[in-house]
């Protein structure tokens, strides 16, 4: 499944050689020189063995349970296209923003898609809906937390690493804007069928 292969992934990067690795990661300088692969790659890359853990983790388990409800190849076929976006966003957005690595982005992304997920997919005021409220509320706590420092930092990164709460906030209205085309073809889909059996 397509969260485990990027998982897979992940895990592979981190055993190369450093600087093998430099040459995966974002690095603003580096992609304006035209190393545009990065926009890619970065998402891949990891500062800390324990940050490579984390991000893995929540991957896997919310892509577990993503599979439940969508195909893998529109997962990983979303997920192609949609990480040069986000980390092409952060090139033209953030100019202060010189490196990135980690997979938190991604994992944001499919938080909020699951929590959208079972949103649409719930009777109102049932477990799974108010489950699915709960998850896209921590995450946008979280962000907000990150955004303005409203507690002591907790993170598994170096010290001169900042948590890059902008990563995770694109991550996450990338999520929401794929749970919704998600839903709008599983409706066409569903629909389209129903006629047929008509006929």
């Amino acid at each position: 499944m397509p969260a485990i292969l990027f998982a897979l992934l992940c895990g592979a990067v981190w055993l190369l050689p450093a600087h093998a690795a430099d040459w995966l990661s974002f690095d603003r300088a580096a992609l304006w020189q035209g190393q545009w692969w990065r926009l890619w790659t970065c998402h891949l890359t990891h500062y800390t063995l324990a940050q490579l853990s984390t991000d893995a983790s929540i991957i896997v388990i919310l892509g577990f349970v993503l599979r439940r409800y969508l195909s893998a190849l529109f997962l990983a076929v979303s997920l192609l296209l949609v990480l040069p976006l986000i980390s092409g966003l952060m090139l033209l957005l953030m100019p202060e923003m010189s490196s990135y690595r980690g997979a938190s982005a991604v994992g944001a992304l499919l938080w909020v898609w699951l929590g959208c997920t079972l949103l649409y997919n719930s009777r109102v005021f049932s477990f799974s809906f108010w489950l699915g409220g709960c998850i896209i509320s921590l995450l946008a706590t979280k962000i907000i937390v990150e955004k303005w420092a409203l507690l002591p930092p907790i993170s598994n990164l170096p010290e001169y690493v900042q948590i890059a709460w902008q990563a995770h906030l694109l991550g996450a209205v990338s999520g929401l804007l794929l749970s919704i085309l998600w839903q709008h073809s599983h409706q066409a889909a569903l629909a389209k069928n129903r006629l047929s059996a008509a006929d």
